[in-house]
């Protein structure tokens, strides 16, 4: 019969890492290029270095989403 634990830590191979459950550190990130040392950059950080430029991407690169935004920014501005 097939045992459902792994020998090494005797937990279910197919739960959570014991990480998920800690308090995250920060988000990992190996600079512009990808190849820079690794540093941990706190949740404002990475939304600068990270989020907001992804975002930015897919608006200027899918004209379905940059239409959508558009879209979004004309009706915002006729509410207020």
């Amino acid at each position: 019969m097939h045992s459902t634990y792994t020998d090494a830590y005797k937990r279910p191979l197919m739960s959570a890492p014991l990480a998920a459950f800690a308090q995250p550190l920060g988000h990992a990130w190996h600079g512009e290029s990808g190849t820079e040392p690794r540093q941990l950059l706190s949740y404002v950080e990475a939304r600068r270095k990270i989020y907001v430029p992804a975002f930015e991407s897919v608006i200027k690169n899918v004209p379905a989403v940059r239409d959508e935004v558009v879209a979004l920014a004309r009706a915002a501005t006729q509410v207020s």
